[in-house]
């Protein structure tokens, strides 16, 4: 009860300050997105249902002026919203990009190469699907190079499921063979889990092409492995930044000039990456904490605001209390 109070004196002293900044700057909120797709289990809450999705965007058309990621955001004359997806879901191509032609709504998809084409899910899912979605398994106290903190029963599904909430953060960090070889630690474990996922796979390079011929859409960088840049050196975070976008440029046959951290939080890229990619020619780079976009706003380091699968209405609520609307 005290938590929950202080976080409500927290929102709403975070309110006020917007409101007074909206005074002398106007507002601008740039939205993330992952997925547009009705999923049966969401653990970590990144999909929006189809329908949810269009009534969200005709929401937003009828609220707020809607500019796109890549373009100038000088000259703005009342509140407005961007909207960005991350990771490259296929479901953004099946689901989402319809919606956006029909309502004339620009978004940017910010894509990881090193998946595309491959019906391999990205690590998070591969997690959820191997503990979440197996039938049982053996007692773990150790996957790959994590100790963890006890034994769990993995024939028992909520010893699975405490054993996810577990791990989840402690393989975002680890270093991508490291995560290879504890995922697969946990594959051995467990028994009765059904084979990747078509519906989780990431976008093919003839999908990325059909995006990227859009009028709607702007494709941009978003590493190939999805690592954390902040867990690697600067040559691998540079690596990183360029080889996927390099790959990208060379699928669709356009420049990409916009990028996205992986995760994005404030620990989740430094200072050296801030400056690959101003050096590298990047005109705005997306992060994810929250923040209001204003005119003294660092390009490169552009907070976002995470949309969850709302009701337009509760959408609307949280998004003019946030920007002190």
């Amino acid at each position: 009860m005290i938590k929950q109070r202080l976080k409500s004196l927290r929102d709403l002293a975070y309110s006020a300050r917007e409101c007074l900044l909206n005074q002398v700057s106007v507002p601008l909120v740039v939205l993330i997105y992952h997925r547009v797709i009705d999923l049966p289990t969401d653990p970590q809450q990144l999909a929006v249902r189809p329908v949810r999705f269009r009534q969200q965007l005709q929401a937003l058309k009828d609220a707020f002026e809607i500019r796109r990621f890549d373009q100038s955001w000088a000259g703005l004359d009342r509140p407005t919203v961007v909207i960005t997806f991350d990771d490259g879901y296929a479901d953004n191509l099946e689901y989402a990009l319809p919606v956006l032609e029909e309502l004339e709504i620009p978004a940017t998809f910010f894509i990881t190469t090193g998946y595309v084409g491959s019906s391999r899910e990205l690590w998070w899912d591969e997690l959820e699907r191997v503990l979440l979605c197996s039938s049982g398994g053996t007692t773990l106290s150790r996957i790959g190079p994590i100790v963890l903190d006890r034994a769990y029963d993995c024939a028992q599904a909520s010893e699975r499921e405490a054993l996810y909430h577990t791990i989840h953060p402690q393989l975002k960090i680890l270093g991508v063979a490291e995560r290879e070889s504890a995922l697969a630690d946990v594959a051995v474990a467990m028994t009765g889990t059904p084979e990747a996922r078509s519906s989780y796979r990431v976008m093919n390079v003839n999908e990325l092409a059909q995006m990227a011929s859009s009028p709607m859409v702007t494709l941009g960088a978003h590493t190939v492995s999805h690592q954390p840049l902040s867990s690697l050196s600067v040559t691998d975070q540079g690596a990183e930044i360029e080889d996927s976008r390099t790959q990208l440029c060379d699928w669709i046959e356009r420049p990409v000039n916009v990028f996205s951290y992986p995760f994005g939080d404030r620990g989740d890229y430094t200072q050296d990456t801030v400056d690959l990619c101003r050096k590298a020619g990047f005109i705005r780079v997306a992060a994810n904490h929250a923040g209001v976009v204003r005119r003294t706003t660092d390009p490169f380091r552009v907070p976002r605001f995470l949309v969850r699968d709302w009701p337009a209405d509760e959408l609307l609520f949280r998004l003019r209390r946030f920007a002190g609307l």
